[in-house]
């Protein structure tokens, strides 16, 4: 697992403090990015396959996964802020994910529509911060290639 340092953690916690002020509304704006720039990655989630791009944007499935996925973050950013690993929620997210065969480059390209939204809430760009997020959801797709590897 990467090492995150004390600034990183501080970073992601304080970044995610802004995204977490419109938790759900900006995890809809980052899935309507990704699914906009990347139509085919609906096909991963089963629950999104039979949703037409039109209908997307008001769908209740669409804010719940939304919520889930923000959560999931939050969670994760809250155990590095306390100096801790979240194992349990790292597990569960690349379990999950490996099952569905997200790959590393379907990881990265997530990062942009999140930093976008950091992006947005800080009203400017800060490189430190973007750093620490590319670091976290690196860290994310590593966990997930190890879990496909050994079928955990």
């Amino acid at each position: 697992m990467n090492k995150f340092s004390v600034e990183d953690c501080k970073l992601l916690y304080d970044t995610f403090k802004l995204l977490e002020k419109d938790l759900i509304s900006n995890g809809v704006r980052i899935f309507l990015e990704i699914f906009s720039e990347n139509p085919n990655y609906k096909f991963f989630w089963p629950q999104f396959r039979a949703i037409s791009d039109s209908s997307l944007i008001s769908s209740s499935v669409l804010r719940n996964f939304a919520c889930t996925y923000m959560n999931a973050l939050k969670k994760i950013v809250e155990h590095l802020r306390n100096g801790e690993v979240p194992y349990e929620v790292l597990q569960r997210i690349s379990v999950t994910h490996a099952k569905h065969n997200i790959q590393m480059i379907h990881i990265e390209k997530m990062i942009q529509p999140l930093l976008g939204n950091i992006r947005r809430a800080l009203g400017r760009r800060d490189e430190n911060a973007e750093n620490a997020w590319k670091k976290l959801f690196q860290t994310i797709g590593t966990v997930i290639e190890y879990c496909k590897l050994t079928d955990i």
